[in-house]
């Protein structure tokens, strides 16, 4: 995803077993020699439905993209609309 959207930076979420998934992130992207994305430790510590909350603008306006096997969260952050 980041090669593919070429983003600035990119957030990794380092809860137990994802810290390793950020260490392995990052060293396959040095050993690539890509060094135009920066990589954000996130250590969340709110509860994960304020997080999810704190996000729903920025899933409005178009700034969060999700793959769409996130049924759930996409569900969770699309405002539902009035009859």
């Amino acid at each position: 995803m980041i090669l593919k959207y070429r983003s600035h930076a990119f957030g990794v979420e380092t809860i137990q077993a994802h810290y390793n998934a950020n260490r392995q992130l990052r060293e396959r992207l040095m050993s690539m020699r890509y060094y135009s994305t920066v990589l954000r430790a996130v250590n969340p510590t709110s509860k994960k439905k304020v997080r999810i909350e704190s996000i729903e603008l920025l899933f409005e306006n178009g700034a969060i993209w999700l793959k769409r096997y996130f049924r759930l969260l996409i569900e969770m952050l699309t405002p539902m609309s009035l009859p």
